[in-house]
């Protein structure tokens, strides 16, 4: 089980942590990769849910400001 959940952190780093600008070993990294290897999938899920939410947020700031 922990192999898996190592994985998984390896994986959520190199496919969303690093890919967003979250530098590694910051306070925001520790965070999403302890939460990844308790929780597994459900915390790449959430992840991609709060960028999904700060884009919207974004994209409807900037089709007020226009």
């Amino acid at each position: 089980m922990i192999a898996i959940h190592s994985l998984e952190v390896m994986w959520f780093h190199k496919t969303r942590l690093g890919k967003h600008g979250v530098e590694t070993g910051s306070a925001l990294w520790w965070k999403w990769a302890l939460q990844t290897f308790v929780e597994g999938v459900g915390s790449m899920k959430r992840f991609d849910g709060e960028v999904g939410r700060l884009k919207r947020e974004e994209e409807e700031k900037g089709g007020k400001k226009h």
